[in-house]
């Protein structure tokens, strides 16, 4: 949160899952938007999170612009979202001066410039990719069975 550089009021989370995240930003006083295009994994969201999130059935492709947030981001579930035309999405959801980040999914950089870069920019903060759940849940244990917890923040700060 800190990394904001200023008080974050509003969230949207793209793919939420059980809402293990949306939980933790939710509890920090964060006006949290989840979003799931699954209507069973919504169903356990919607047990699992204070009656101060709302909750969404989307899939992040079929999000309209409109309102606009101070996070949008995205926990074990971006790899999920298509490829095409995911940043000019990403970007309509965001306020000026806002914040994306995505963490907990699988990560694969193919270009080595690349992935040398991200890893010299995460050294000062994380020895590696390999970061716990942030409820202590154990690697493998998700209902998708993720078996890997790559921290990564990009940013995007809105315009």
């Amino acid at each position: 949160m800190a990394y904001a550089g200023h008080p974050v009021r509003t969230a949207l989370e793209i793919g939420a899952g059980t809402g293990k995240a949306t939980r933790l930003f939710a509890q920090q006083g964060v006006v949290v938007t989840a979003t799931e295009p699954d209507g069973a994994m919504l169903d356990e969201l919607r047990k699992h999170v204070p009656a101060s999130v709302r909750t969404v059935q989307a899939a992040f492709e079929d999000l309209r612009p409109g309102e606009k947030y101070g996070l949008v981001y995205a926990a074990a579930a971006l790899h999920w979202t298509v490829p095409e035309g995911r940043w000019s999405r990403v970007a309509a959801l965001l306020e000026p001066g806002a914040v994306f980040a995505s963490f907990g999914g699988p990560i694969r950089l193919a270009d080595p410039v690349v992935e040398e870069t991200v890893r010299a920019a995460r050294a000062p903060f994380l020895e590696s990719d390999e970061v716990p759940s942030p409820d202590g849940t154990p690697a493998g244990s998700g209902p998708r069975g993720e078996s890997r917890s790559p921290g990564l923040i990009m940013e995007s700060r809105g315009g």
